[in-house]
This record gives structure tokens, sequence and C-alpha cells, in this order.
């Protein structure tokens, strides 16, 4: 095959893989907040909405030493479709459940959400990992960019699309209506080439060792990768402030209107949404790990306003407006590190140990978000100080949190974030 046609084949495949992110995305999202709606609804306990939400992330840390070597074992292809397939049987089999367990919907949907939870660790693990031989290495980052603005998309528009559909169907209908997006997406992850990029992708490894217990030991070796991790773990615990506060704070100190919080919210998607575009249009940069000390400041200022400006100005327009604003650029910047670093993972990752690292990666950058969010939902329910000193308190000690890591690692430690190498 020409380089032309294989340039253009590999451009068509990303267009492929981004009509089945966005189906993917908007399809499960509002499905997922449907889903936390009814059960809210049906049951009438936050503790049955908090157990369906905390579920996820504890089944996707138990299968970690599953999903990476199966991922590496068997083509990246055939990892997606079953656990494509199985999903579709497991929304197949939970509308047909749902008139039987009427009286007592939560066993039904807890083994129902364990079932997606684990059928999207395989299947987000294997095109993480078969990234490589899907696309040319020249777009590799234009791929996961436009991934990014992808999922940003579904995650605007499925919370209106989820609550609009739950509001007017019956939800068995709207089971059969994520299992058609479920479809969609298999039908263009059969058509997808992941040996396209020559010398990549679906190769046998011969002899090598595909243990759970290899892999771990290769990611030990990793120094840079490894503090890469604990920066990545504390500012996804981070995160856990800014959802958890910026609630409390616009919503039920300042009274601000719910109207008002959407807009907040809203202004992070669309910070996702452009960083992504951007990053989609940008060369691929040589260095691309170095980014990580600027983004480090970025972020720690960042935190910074969300506890500095409610306190200063109160409620006001200016304070909603900074505080979209700040939204709108740490979103910006957390992509502007985030899809640099896998495009790196995956170029520089020897390919027979690409389904472990990434599986432990991605599962352990998000293990602590659950905890954050029990940990500063905790806090914010403190009545010993009022809430726009507590919620100061909390970013002034996480942005020098940040900065903390930033002195340990450039400074104290001189990690150089130039000259990554893998260690065999």
């Amino acid at each position: 095959m020409s380089d032309y046609l294989i340039e253009n084949s590999s451009r068509k495949q990303i267009r492929k893989s981004i009509v089945s992110s966005l189906v993917g995305q908007l399809g499960s999202q509002s499905f997922n907040f449907a889903l936390g709606l009814m059960l809210l609804t049906k049951t009438g306990s936050s503790l049955s909405f908090a157990a369906s939400q905390v579920i996820g992330p504890i089944i996707s840390l138990l299968f970690v030493p599953i999903v990476g070597p199966t991922v590496d074992r068997l083509s990246k292809k055939q990892v997606i479709a079953v656990s494509q397939i199985a999903t579709i049987i497991g929304l197949i089999g939970y509308a047909l459940s749902l008139r039987y367990f009427a009286s007592n919907i939560l066993p039904p949907t807890l083994l129902l959400i364990t079932i997606l939870a684990v059928s999207d660790q395989f299947t987000l693990t294997a095109y993480n990992a078969g990234a490589k031989g899907l696309v040319l290495d020249a777009h590799q980052t234009k791929l996961r960019g436009l991934q990014q603005s992808a999922g940003a998309i579904g995650q605007f528009i499925a919370p209106i699309l989820g609550a609009a559909l739950y509001s007017v169907v019956p939800f068995t209908l709207f089971v059969m209506i994520e299992v058609s997006c479920e479809l969609v997406t298999l039908g263009i992850a059969l058509s997808l080439n992941f040996q396209l990029n020559a010398g990549t992708g679906e190769k046998q490894t011969g002899q090598e060792d595909l243990s759970f217990s290899a892999g771990l030991t290769f990611f030990k070796k990793q120094k840079t990768l490894i503090s890469l991790l604990v920066l990545a773990l504390f500012l996804n615990f981070c995160v856990g402030a800014f959802t958890i506060g910026i609630a409390s704070v616009l919503i039920t100190s300042l009274k601000f209107s719910a109207t008002t919080y959407g807009f907040v919210q809203s202004a992070f998607v669309f910070g996702s949404l452009v960083s992504g575009l951007v990053i989609s249009q940008m060369k691929s940069s040589k260095y691309p790990l170095q980014k990580v000390w600027g983004a480090m400041i970025g972020i720690a200022l960042c935190l910074l306003v969300f506890g500095i400006v409610p306190f200063v100005f109160e409620k006001s327009v200016l304070t909603a407006g900074l505080i979209m604003v700040t939204s709108f650029i740490l979103a910006g910047i957390s992509n502007l590190v985030n899809v640099p670093f896998f495009s790196w993972l995956g170029e520089h990752i020897p390919e027979q140990m690409q389904g472990r690292i990434f599986g432990l990666v991605t599962t352990f950058a998000t293990a602590l978000t659950p905890i954050s969010f029990a940990i500063f939902g905790c806090l914010y329910d403190v009545k010993t100080l009022p809430t726009l000193t507590m919620n100061l308190w909390i970013f002034s000690c996480c942005s020098l949190g940040v900065l903390s890591l930033y002195v340990i690692g450039r400074v104290i430690l001189k990690i150089d974030l130039k000259h990554v190498t893998i260690v065999d």
C-alpha cells in the first residue's frame, strides 16, 4: 500500500474512532445520568445512589490484574468486541428484569453497573493500547485530542439529553436506546484495522511473559513514570475539592441559581472541548512531558482562585465570571498535559506491555477520586467555620500541595522530564 493510501486510511480511522467515541459517550453518559435519577427516584435513598457511584471505581481497581494481561494477550479488536457484546447482553438482561424487580430495583441495577464498569475498563484499555497500530505516528496526538473533544461534547450534552429522555420515555425504552448506541460502536470497532501502522498493533509476542506480575515489575522500574502517577493521583484528589466545593459554595453558601452552577460546569466541559480541538491541530511535541512543570503552576493558581474569589467578592457577577473563566482554563491546562502524555506512553511503552501499563496508569490515576469526594464532602459539612472560610483553606492547601510537589520534583529531586527513557 502506498504512503498516500496509508495516510488516507489513517485519517479515515481517526474519523471512525471519533464517531465511535461521540456515539458511545452520548449514549453511555446519558444512560448513566438517567440511571442515577431513576435509582434516586425509585429508592428514595441517597445511600443507594452513593453506592451506585462508588462501585465502578472499586470494580475497576479489583480488575486491574486481569484487564491488562488480557489486552496484551489477545487481539485488541477481539477484546473490544467481547466487552461491547457483554455490555449489550447486560443492558438487555436489565431491561427484561425491570418488571420482576419493580419493588426492589437496587440489586439488578448494581449488577448492571458492575458489568458496565468491567466492560468499559476492557474497552478503554484496549483502545489505549491499540492506538499505536490504529493510526500513523504523526496522527497519534490528533486522534487523542479529537477523542478528548468528543468526550467533552458527550459530557456537555448527556445530562440534558438524559434528563429529557428520562422524563418522556419509559425507562425500558431508554435502555434499548443505549443498546442501539452500543451496537453502533461495536460495528465501528469491528471495521477498524489495528494493524494499519506497520510494525505495531496486533503482533504475536512469542515467549514474552504476559502475566500481571511481569507488568508490575516493569512498571516499578519506571521511576519517572511513577513520579508522574503520584502527581496525577494528587491532582485527581484535588478534583474532588473542585467538584464538591464549587457546588457547595455557589449553591449552598452564596445562593447562586442552579443555572449559574450549570454555566460553571459547562465552562469546564467547553474548556476540555476547545483544548482537545487545539491539540488535534498541533504538531507532536518532541518533549511533551516537560509541559508538566508549567501545568503544575497553572493548576496551583487556578485552585487558589477558586478559594480566594468567593471569599473576597462573595455573591457577585464577578465571582461567577471569574470561576467560569478559571474552570475553562483549568480544563484546558489539564488536557494540554493529559493528551500528549498518553500519546507519549503509546509511543514509548513496549507493545507487549501496553495493556498492563495503560490499565495501571488509568486505574490508579483515578483511584483516589471517590475517596476525595467523601473527604471533601465531610469537610464542607463542618460547621465550626463559615463555608467560604473553609473553602479558602481547602483550596489554599490543595494549591500549596501542588506547588510543594513542583518544588520537590523539579528543584529537590531534579526529575528530568525532557529526556525520559523507558527502562527495560
